[in-house]
Order: C-alpha cells, then structure tokens, then sequence
C-alpha cells in the first residue's frame, strides 16, 4: 500500500511502486536499511522517503533469499520520488 515518513516538520505519503513480486524476504530489512543509509548520508526527507520505497520495491523483485544491490535500488528512486505526496495536518 505504501509507506510514511514522519519528522518534526512534516508527513510524507508514498504510493507503493507497482512491481512485480517475486519473494518479500527481507523487504522490510531493505527499507530499514535504506532509512539508516538515508540518515547517514544527510539525505533529504524527500530522498530518504525515495530511497526506502525504490529498497522496498528492489527486494521484492528478487527471487529467494538474494539480497537486492544498490544499483537496483538507485534505478527506482526517481520513479519512487514521483509516487511521494506531502501531507498537510
């Protein structure tokens, strides 16, 4: 369905990205691991938000237990970047 992103200054909202699903293992270790490499490398909300969903999208594309690379995920964080809305509260 998507993810958010919430900081003291903002709520994002990401569509999910319309993949196609070959396992979920290790999705979630995926995002999360793209949110810590986010954080360390002084990404924008926008871009970390970008870069968990392209993780996301990335780890369920491969088959079995085969971690996704970079690569894959830097291909996909344009097209994730366009599926990112703010959320006004």
């Amino acid at each position: 369905h998507g993810s958010i992103l919430v900081t003291n200054d903002q709520v994002l909202i990401a569509s999910n990205l319309d993949v196609e699903v070959k396992s979920t293992v290790g999705a979630g270790d995926s995002m999360v691991s793209a949110l810590v490499y986010s954080y360390l490398n002084k990404f924008s909300d926008e871009d970390t938000l970008a870069m968990a969903q392209a993780a996301g999208a990335s780890a369920v594309m491969t088959e079995g237990t085969r971690p996704c690379t970079l690569k894959e995920v830097e291909e996909k964080i344009a097209w994730a970047k366009n599926n990112i809305r703010k959320c006004i509260y």
